[in-house]
C-alpha cells in the first residue's frame, strides 16, 4: 500500500538515517564548521525529520497529474510546482510556530531550511 502519508513517513525515516550517518561520520566537522553543540545534534535531527515529513505538504489530490492545473508563475517560468506550495506552507502558516520555538533560537539548520527556494 502506498499513500502520501506513508510516503512522507518513509522519507522522514530515511532522512533521519542519513542525518544519523552524517553525524556519526562528521561530528567534528559539524562542530568546527557549523558550530554544533551537544544540544544541537538531537534538535537538528528533529528539524530534519520535520522537514522530511512536510516535504509534500503542498501536493494536490491525484499527485503530479493535477499539477498541470496549477496557475502560471508571474515570472514566466511555467506553472507552480507542489514543492513551491510545500515551501509556502512551511514559510507561511507554520513559520512563526517553528522559528519562535525557544529551542530554535540561533539554529543554523533552521535558518538554512527556511532560506531554501
Amino acid at each position: 500500500m502506498h499513500s502520501r502519508f506513508g510516503h512522507s513517513l518513509g522519507v522522514m525515516h530515511t532522512a533521519a538515517l542519513l542525518y544519523d550517518s552524517i553525524v556519526r561520520n562528521a561530528r567534528d566537522v559539524l562542530r568546527a564548521e557549523l558550530g554544533y553543540d551537544e544540544a544541537g545534534f538531537p534538535r537538528n535531527r528533529q528539524l530534519v525529520r520535520l522537514a522530511a515529513l512536510l516535504h509534500d505538504a503542498g501536493h494536490s489530490p491525484f499527485s503530479h497529474a493535477s499539477e498541470e492545473l496549477f496557475p502560471d508563475q508571474d515570472n514566466g517560468e511555467g506553472k507552480y510546482a507542489h514543492e513551491q506550495y510545500s515551501a509556502a506552507i512551511v514559510r507561511g502558516p507554520l513559520r512563526q510556530a517553528v522559528e519562535d520555538h525557544k529551542l530554535n533560537q540561533g539554529n543554523y539548520v533552521l535558518r538554512l531550511m527556511m532560506s531554501l527556494p
